[in-house]
């Protein structure tokens, strides 16, 4: 109890402290995309590898400006269970912040999220069709995350809508976006590449199963469970391959009834 306190803590004052924040729901490409922009910003500056997961430092680098964005998932934790009408809509702390919120179709981020939650965190023992119907964990929870940040865009300074599929079609333009939107600007074209190869599928799946980094946000459940790594499929349209018709129906009608917040992004 006393561990999670201080990391809820550190959490808070990391969101006070910070200019930027990326908001995500679990699963939606975060530790990609924080691979991705930490990479950048290490290779820009000469900096250790290591240093990718401590946006303290990073943030010191680049002038105590804290453009080095914060990562949270705004109480959506799958850690936390929170059930979905208790989602927090008062998004006024974040009034004075630059916001890049990260979408992904939400019928693969609750798959996703189903092996995070049985494989990796240990924390539900259902089989999948339970979990996308669960109000703590499955689909009504994400669409109700969607839905609040779609109504409360407007809240923050400024706002970036950042789609999974855009990040996997085009990562050079969408890195470039990000770190522009953070003020980390004129960050040289190689060093874009080299930041994006760096973090790709291939490349991060092979950091993980070596424990390239000591921080344990890149490490898999069971190294010899393919399905609790970090780095899963990279996928889009894979929940396709873990749900019977019947799951697949029953996403498509939660989704038609509660909307998706984000229009035109499923």
């Amino acid at each position: 109890m006393l561990v999670q306190f201080r990391k809820r803590l550190d959490d808070w004052l990391d969101r006070i402290r910070a200019s930027v924040i990326v908001i995500s729901y679990p699963k939606s490409g975060r530790t990609w995309l924080r691979v991705m922009i930490g990479k950048g910003i290490c290779c820009h500056h000469n900096l250790d590898d290591q240093l990718i997961f401590d946006e303290h430092h990073l943030a010191r680098v680049l002038r105590g400006s804290h453009a080095a964005p914060v990562y949270t998932h705004d109480g959506s934790s799958n850690t936390e269970g929170c059930h979905y009408d208790r989602l927090n809509p008062d998004k006024s702390a974040y009034r004075a912040k630059k916001v890049i919120f990260m979408y992904r179709d939400p019928r693969d981020v609750v798959v996703s999220c189903y092996f995070q939650a049985s494989r990796r965190k240990d924390i539900f023992q259902g089989n999948i069709g339970e979990f996308i119907r669960d109000p703590h964990y499955g689909i009504q929870k994400i669409l109700t995350f969607y839905n609040i940040w779609a109504a409360s865009k407007s809240v923050p300074k400024d706002f970036l809508l950042l789609d999974y599929a855009d990040l996997h079609q085009n990562p050079r333009t969408s890195l470039r976006r990000v770190l522009e939107f953070s003020g980390i600007e004129d960050v040289p074209s190689p060093v874009i590449q080299k930041a994006v190869e760096f973090s790709s599928f291939e490349s991060m799946k092979k950091m993980e199963k070596g424990k390239y980094f000591k921080s344990k946000k890149l490490r898999p459940g069971d190294k010899d469970d393919p399905e609790s790594y970090k780095v899963r499929k990279g996928t889009e349209g894979g929940y396709r391959n873990y749900l019977d018709p019947k799951d697949c129906q029953y996403l498509e009608k939660m989704i038609a009834e509660m909307g998706c917040g984000f229009e035109g992004k499923t």
